[in-house]
């Protein structure tokens, strides 16, 4: 059973996946050590966050569905 959570997670995911592509854009033309600070302070822990965040959202949701198919 699909619950809203796992839903979210995806749209998460997706969110996710379109945000990189356009960061990688802009590296084409932002090209200095403000963008590479930028990357190395801010982007990578997102990224990190972003990962663990999709993960914890997918193990919840699979714990409520079980929830859910139990009280049935």
């Amino acid at each position: 059973m699909r619950t809203p959570l796992f839903d979210h997670a995806e749209n998460l995911a997706q969110a996710w996946k379109m945000l990189q592509q356009d960061w990688q854009a802009t590296g084409e033309v932002w090209q200095d050590k403000v963008r590479d600070e930028f990357e190395k302070e801010y982007w990578n822990e997102l990224a990190l966050y972003s990962r663990t965040t999709y993960k914890a959202m997918q193990n919840l949701a699979e714990v409520i569905a079980m929830a859910q198919q139990s009280t049935k």
